[in-house]
C-alpha cells in the first residue's frame, strides 16, 4: 500500500494499547498500569474511594465495553458485555457511592450499569439528554440537553423518574463558538 510512497516519508503505526499512567502530586514517581487486554482507552474517571478507574474502550480483539482497574495493581476487569460505551466522549457519569456508572448499552439504551457486572437498570431519559453527574445523596442525575444556543440542565429523579429543569446555560456571544461540552 504505501510501496509508491518517496523513501524519505516514513509511515507509522502507533501500536494500539493506549497506556495510562498515573503520575503523583508533588514527589514521586509515575507508574503505569498493566493493560493486557490491549485496550484503547477512549473514556476514564476515578472512582470515589481513589483506588480504583472506570474505562471504558474496544480492544484490539473486541468492540468498546467497561473496564474497572484497581490502581494498587492488577489488570482491568470487564463489567459490562460488549458494545457499552459512555454517553458521550466527554460525559461518564460515576454513582458518589462508586457503584454504578452511565453507559448506552449495544441496544442504544442509556443505563445505570453496576461495577461489580449484571444487568444494567434503564434509565428512561428524554431525547438528547446526557447525564453528566450526580447528586451528592445519589438519588439524582444530573443531566444536561444540547439546545441551540448551549445547554438546559436539570436533575433527573431516578425514583419517580421525573425531571426537573434547573438553567440554561448558553453563550453570550455565539459567533465563532463551533462547539460545547458540559461537564
Amino acid at each position: 500500500m504505501f510501496a509508491s510512497m518517496p523513501a524519505s516519508i516514513a509511515p507509522l503505526r502507533l501500536p494500539p494499547p493506549m497506556r495510562l499512567l498515573l503520575h503523583p502530586i508533588g514527589a514521586g514517581s509515575s507508574r503505569e498500569l498493566p493493560n493486557p487486554e490491549e485496550i484503547v482507552i477512549e473514556n476514564a474517571r476515578w472512582l470515589p474511594d481513589n483506588q480504583r478507574v472506570v474505562l471504558f474502550g474496544p480492544t484490539t480483539r473486541a468492540r468498546r465495553r467497561g473496564f474497572v482497574q484497581r490502581i494498587a495493581g492488577g489488570a482491568p476487569v470487564a463489567f459490562t458485555p460488549e458494545g457499552v460505551e459512555p454517553p458521550n466522549w466527554w460525559a461518564m457519569a460515576v454513582s458518589p457511592d462508586g457503584t454504578k456508572v452511565t453507559a448506552r448499552g449495544p441496544d442504544g439504551v442509556m443505563g445505570l450499569w453496576p461495577l461489580n457486572g449484571g444487568p444494567p437498570e434503564s434509565l428512561e431519559l428524554g431525547a438528547g439528554h446526557v447525564p453528566i453527574g450526580w447528586s451528592a445523596d445519589g438519588r439524582r442525575l444530573v443531566v444536561g440537553r444540547r439546545t441551540r444556543s448551549g445547554w438546559s440542565v436539570g436533575f433527573f429523579d431516578l425514583a419517580t423518574g421525573r425531571l426537573q429543569p434547573v438553567r440554561d446555560i448558553a453563550a453570550n456571544e455565539a459567533s465563532g463558538l463551533r462547539a460545547t461540552v458540559l461537564a
